[in-house]
């Protein structure tokens, strides 16, 4: 068997393989810490550690890349049907905010996309289906979904005024305009 045949059973069914097993959990213990890392270093507290994320990060995000060359290399036909595929979306979201600093494009909200490599946690096996049945859904119910989507936004761009207007006199270091009002609206 070659290395390319080797490389798909480990990514794409690693119960098949001797090493997939293993790579697996080696992956998602990746995952679970670079979240781990992301909310850590957020807390003031702890930045004497700062630099210890950051190297934790660029290990993290190196293994993440690896992890996405070598899928994409695994492939033996069409190479960009496959990296359309949801999850390699998802990865390739999680890759975007590391590369694009190196073209001095720091979209600040494209670091919050990091916590999207929480579903690359999906990628185990019992999941291993998990990408397409979200898009059998997603086409079945598209007018349910649009309507659910819709109907937040409206009820999202109604209360938020709302709450602006009765929030900011008790809590004004919270609500200091309709914009964070809006943001805690979504969050909380």
């Amino acid at each position: 068997m070659n290395l390319k045949s080797q490389l798909y059973l480990i990514f794409e069914d690693p119960s098949k393989h001797k090493y997939g097993y293993f790579l697996q959990v080696a992956i998602y213990i990746n995952i679970i810490v670079s979240i781990i890392v992301m909310f850590l270093e957020t807390e003031k507290s702890l930045s004497e550690y700062f630099d210890l994320f950051k190297t934790i990060n660029m290990v993290n995000i190196f293994i993440f890349t690896l992890e996405y060359v070598l899928r994409v290399y695994s492939i033996n036909k069409n190479k960009l049907k496959y990296m359309l595929t949801p999850l390699m979306i998802v990865d390739l979201i999680v890759l975007l905010p590391f590369y694009l600093t190196f073209f001095n494009i720091d979209l600040g909200f494209l670091r919050g996309l990091r916590i999207i490599r929480i579903f690359k946690l999906f990628r185990l096996a019992k999941f291993n289906e998990f990408d397409k049945i979200i898009t059998e859904i997603l086409k079945e119910k598209k007018e349910e979904f649009l309507y659910i989507v819709v109907a937040i936004f409206i009820l999202l761009f109604t209360l938020t005024p709302l709450v602006y207007f009765v929030e900011t006199k008790a809590q004004p270091e919270v609500f200091t305009s309709m914009s964070t009002t809006l943001w805690w609206s979504v969050t909380t």
